[in-house]
Formats: structure tokens, sequence, C-alpha cells
């Protein structure tokens, strides 16, 4: 997978806005997919440490915890 690092160093530019878009606000939402394949939204937050971008989660929560390490397929909507 790639890390923010490189995602910035290749794009600089989309990178640097998307980065504005998640910084200018602390709470999120992510949309994952259920085992089920239903979908699940789950608050979250959004940092970026050391190269990468880490999502912050309720510690333990078993819905969209769960489904981010299960499956990498998610999306996450910064407010503009």
């Amino acid at each position: 997978m790639t890390t923010w690092a490189e995602f910035e160093a290749a794009e600089p530019a989309f990178a640097g806005r998307v980065r504005a878009l998640f910084e200018a606000h602390k709470h999120h939402t992510m949309a994952t997919i259920r085992r089920d394949g239903s979908p699940r939204i789950s608050g979250t937050e959004v940092r970026f440490e050391d190269g990468e971008m880490v999502l912050g989660m309720m510690a333990g929560d078993p819905t969209g915890s769960r489904s981010t390490t299960r499956s990498p397929a998610g999306h996450t909507q910064p407010r503009d």
C-alpha cells in the first residue's frame, strides 16, 4: 500500500488539497463494507504522522475498526 509520503511526493498539489480538507475539521465520517457486503458509516478522525495518514477510531470499536482491518475498501469524506 502506498504511504502518504509517497502519495505526497508523486502528487504534491493534489495531496496538499486533500490534506487541507482533512485538517480543516477534526471529525469525519468513513464508509466501509460489512462482512455481509452492506455499507457501514463510522465516525473517525484523520491525522498525519511520520509520512503516514492515520485514522483514529474508538479503541475496541466492534463496528468500523473491524471493517477496516478486514478489507482495505473504504471512503472517508472530509467536509468542505
